[in-house]
């Protein structure tokens, strides 16, 4: 059976920045499985698996803009560090706060200076071309066990 939109699949796979060591892999936990066609994984993903059987081995990279986006200097804000609260007040610190649709965004303090601190509200994955070395294990009518 091929991956097609409303399959179950399950893969394990190895992600890393451009080729060099793994920073991430399903081997830490359990394989990944996911509904293909459902946007639960990433787009360009979908693109490369569809129509690979159980048992396909393959290579992925994907640009900034088919993976988490490139860097978009508009999500780094400088505020008064007096907002933060006491604890966030150090480079590395993650943030919460909500955009104006209400949803809840995280931020990283990238920097203190002068009284202000830089917060930046982009994916920690933006702007990076990731690689992701896959392993197909199974594919299957969605409902069923793959």
């Amino acid at each position: 059976m091929k991956i097609s939109k409303g399959k179950s699949v399950s893969i394990e796979y190895a992600m890393s920045f451009d080729g060099g060591e793994p920073v991430e892999t399903s081997s830490d936990s359990e394989p990944l499985s996911y509904i293909h066609g459902q946007d639960e994984i990433l787009d360009g993903l979908e693109d490369a698996l569809e129509g690979l059987e159980a048992g396909a081995e393959i290579t992925v990279v994907l640009t900034p803009e088919k993976a988490f986006g490139p860097v978009d200097p508009d999500a780094v804000v400088d505020v008064d560090v007096s907002v933060l609260p006491e604890d966030a007040r150090q480079p590395g610190a993650v943030v919460e706060t909500q955009d104006d649709e209400g949803e809840t965004m995280a931020g990283e303090v990238s920097g203190i200076s002068e009284g202000m601190a830089t917060i930046d509200f982009n994916h920690p994955l933006a702007g990076k071309t990731l690689q992701f070395d896959i392993k197909v294990l199974s594919v299957a009518e969605a409902g069923e066990d793959a």
